[in-house]
């Protein structure tokens, strides 16, 4: 599989034509895995879904199958169980009486809402490229060592899942199986690529729920320091980025020191997710504001130009304008190069749901509150760039909406973006606002960011 890039997997992901598919020796039909497939995160997509691409040509009409591959994201903001069982009602009323239903990945979580109610299921939570292919003598298996020709980054998932619990969290309510790589595997993949394709070692994208939790179920413990010894040891990587998972409530003094001794460490995103202690108590983070205050302080000790994304969290639920002071503050005083906001998304079903929740007009006042007391307040020569998510229609929030308007028009493309951004630039008193209507679009988008912080993030 090595042979295709990741750009002609997506392509043929996306190419499902019944009419010249070609003829194979068992029917299966992959449809209802494909149409779902670029909803998901991108792990998923490139660890497992797009391993399985070349499926897609041997993929026969659902009526036909004897066997029907299903994923579906099942939760992102939102829970979507129900949208799994409207799935399966329609392929149960469609398959053959004999035919097999393989669901793959994180709808395996329909389970126990679904019990008995259809014959002739199987679940298949992890590993399940591998599955199909040992199951239909097809080369597929996942890949956790992938060049992204897209982006030009080689991304490493050394670790899946996360073992903690946070109140706003999907794993307070799904079962996600958590597994570390091997180092010895690890240094394996990495090795082929030094000696097959060096060039695409140049820049790193070390991705992970909870990179922190690295080891646990191998060594006993965090060792995600061997990870970063690992990748600091190849001359041919120049750069690395921690652009998902880094925990800094799970950091420990190896960790640091190997942070510390790594010269490759280009940017990196944190989650203080708020600047109140009282509320990271409430949502179950094991950070404090001080231990992100001090994390931060390390990194730019160590590595001065390095980029420092935060994310952070407004409207969880007994959010008060003096918590949203406290984030402001927090902000104000970390050397951080971005702030990226989000909104707390309500599900029923998080241990948050139990107190009483911010409305969407409050929400938007912390929002703006937030921006004006750091308008009001910041007076350092350094940028700050803010990102929030702006939403003018609330429909667009619903990626099950979204995926019924993709099936209606016969359209499987990537994921859309389903909300505007605004930026806000903080200099001391010279600030400049760009709204979603002054970049009209993605690539302009990206153009007015690397003038802020880009420069300085692959020009090293």
């Amino acid at each position: 599989m090595y042979k295709l890039t990741i750009s002609e997997k997506e392509k043929m992901m996306q190419d499902l034509d019944y009419k010249t598919h070609q003829e194979y020796k068992y029917k299966i039909c992959a449809e209802p895995l494909q149409r779902n497939t670029f909803q998901d995160c991108y792990r998923e997509q490139l660890v497992s879904f797009f391993q399985m691409a070349p499926l897609i040509n041997k993929t026969v009409p659902l009526e036909e199958a004897d066997y029907i591959l299903y994923s579906n994201p099942y939760a992102r903001v939102q829970d979507f169980s129900d949208s799994v069982l409207k799935e399966l009602d329609d392929i149960n009323a469609r398959r053959k009486s004999t035919a097999e239903i393989i669901i793959c990945g994180k709808a395996t979580n329909i389970k126990h809402i679904l019990k008995d109610k259809y014959e002739n299921i199987t679940y298949v939570p992890s590993h399940f490229a591998e599955y199909v292919g040992k199951r239909f003598e097809l080369d597929f298996k996942e890949e956790y060592v992938v060049y992204d020709d897209r982006n030009g980054f080689l991304n490493i998932w050394p670790v899946d899942g996360c073992l903690n619990k946070c109140g706003f969290c999907r794993r307070t309510f799904m079962d996600i199986p958590f597994e570390s790589q091997p180092i010895e595997f690890l240094k394996e993949k990495l090795d082929w690529y030094k000696e097959n394709y060096p060039e695409q070692m140049k820049y790193v994208s070390l991705r992970a729920e909870n990179l922190n939790q690295y080891g646990l179920d191998i060594d006993g413990e965090n060792t995600t320091y061997k990870v970063i010894d690992l990748l600091n040891s190849y001359d041919e990587i120049k750069y690395i980025s921690i652009g998902i998972g880094y925990s800094v409530g799970e950091t420990n003094e190896k960790l640091k020191e190997s942070l510390a001794k790594c010269n490759k460490i280009g940017d990196i995103v944190l989650y203080p997710e708020t600047g109140s202690d009282r509320l990271l108590k409430l949502i179950g983070k094991k950070h404090t504001c001080a231990m992100v205050k001090e994390f931060i302080k390390f990194l730019r000790t160590y590595h001065p130009n390095i980029v420092i994304w935060v994310a952070v969290m407004i409207g969880l639920p007994t959010e008060s304008l003096s918590d949203i002071e406290e984030l402001g503050n927090l902000l104000m005083s970390c050397d951080i190069d971005l702030a990226h906001c989000n909104y707390y998304g309500y599900v029923d079903k998080h241990p948050l749901a139990v107190y009483p929740q911010i409305s969407q007009n409050l929400k938007e006042y912390h929002l703006k509150y937030l921006i004006n007391y750091i308008k009001k307040h910041y007076n350092k020569e350094k940028i700050l760039t803010l990102r929030h998510e702006t939403f003018y229609d609330s429909s667009k929030r619903s990626v099950v909406r979204e995926l019924e308007q993709i099936k209606k028009e016969q359209k499987y493309t990537k994921g859309r973006i389903l909300y505007g951004e605004t930026y806000e630039y903080f200099c001391g008193d010279d600030i400049v606002v760009k709204s979603h209507q002054e970049i009209t679009s993605q690539d302009k988008l990206e153009e007015e960011y690397d003038k802020v912080v880009t420069k300085k993030l692959l020009t090293k």
